[in-house]
């Protein structure tokens, strides 16, 4: 039976931001999506399968919808819907930073390449913010293709989100012997690079579809405790779902990698384009090899509970510019789930 996800929906409301050209240095960003108990990189983006640090910041383990049209310049999405627009720790900004007359420029934001597609006549800025990212005004670098440059500037609103307490039975999750955390520095290497990647894959669409059929267990950006230690946010959402419970591409793109981590088990990245890049953990099976082009709905793997889990289900997590951001931010407004 299909049923409206609310609990999924109520987090989804934003409020479109002006930009705002201004001539002052950029805050640091940062994304807080380390999982280490070592101290994390200046720009705060490091990302993967390490031990999170008490402090809460990270992830686990691991607007409007308004309609855009294509052009014949550059790389354009040539798909039905942007994202929602939520300016919070953890949402979405959309900047309007050039007319579509011009070639494509080239935005970055915290250091990190950002989107830009067409839509309404002006190349738009789709800027992914860090969980941990402080409210107040942020700023984004626009060049032009003859060197020209411009910086816009948005304002983070401050948002709140809701703690979940898990008991973890495997203590050896929760607090890794020196052989795990020297294994889990490995992955969280390679976890890393594969975020920071930029790749100028073309986009058809920026609207997902849901992964899995299941029931939404855990919103994005709940603040853990795991055996009543304070641990890092929830990075994406997680489905339920019995084992063997097949895996879908959201949309279509490249898979990057797949291996199976300490923490997030069987896992499959597949990158969207122009540095979109969703990951898929605690697979029973990975059905995808590394390189292979999937279309969307493409089956990847099945729902598992490999790694750091309570229960059978997909933590799907979705990167932009390295920063980690609420994927129901991608999912129409009429999103439903098949609640078994």
């Amino acid at each position: 039976m299909w049923i409206r996800a609310w609990p999924l929906l109520a987090l989804l409301l934003g409020v479109p931001v002006q930009a705002q050209p201004i001539h002052e240095t950029a805050a640091e960003g940062r994304n807080g999506s380390n999982l280490t108990k070592s101290p994390s990189p200046a720009s705060g983006r490091g990302v993967g399968v390490r031990e999170p640090s008490p402090t809460g910041r990270g992830s686990e383990g691991e607007g409007e919808t308004a309609r855009f049209m294509s052009t014949n310049r550059g790389n354009n999405a040539t798909g039905r819907s942007l994202p929602r627009e939520n300016p919070v720790p953890g949402g979405i900004v959309i900047l309007p930073v050039a007319p579509d007359t011009e070639p494509a420029p080239v935005a970055r934001y915290d250091n990190q390449r950002v989107m830009v597609v067409p839509y309404a006549g002006k190349w738009q800025a789709v800027i992914g913010l860090p969980l941990s990212l402080m409210p107040g005004t942020q700023t984004v670098q626009v060049s032009g293709l003859e060197g020209q440059q411009r910086e816009f500037s948005f304002t983070v609103r401050p948002k709140d989100y809701a703690e979940q307490h898990l008991t973890i039975e495997d203590k050896r999750m929760v607090e890794p012997s020196g052989e795990d955390l020297a294994r889990i520095t490995r992955e969280q290497e390679i976890i890393r690079r594969v975020f920071a990647a930029w790749t100028d894959l073309p986009l058809k669409s920026l609207q997902f579809s849901l992964p899995a059929r299941g029931r939404i267990s855990s919103i994005f950006g709940l603040r853990r405790f795991f055996n009543n230690e304070p641990r890092q946010p929830h990075s994406g959402i997680d489905i339920a779902g019995p084992a063997g419970t097949p895996v879908a591409a959201p949309l279509a793109g490249t898979v990057m990698e797949t291996g199976e981590y300490f923490f997030n088990g069987k896992t499959v990245f597949i990158d969207h384009g122009q540095g979109l890049i969703s990951m898929f953990n605690h697979l029973s099976r990975i059905l995808v090899e590394r390189g292979a082009r999937v279309d969307t709905g493409e089956k990847i793997g099945e729902i598992g509970m490999t790694g750091r889990v309570t229960g059978p289900h997909l933590h799907w997590t979705v990167s932009l510019n390295n920063s980690r951001v609420d994927p129901a931010l991608f999912l129409p407004e009429d999103v439903q789930d098949n609640k078994n």
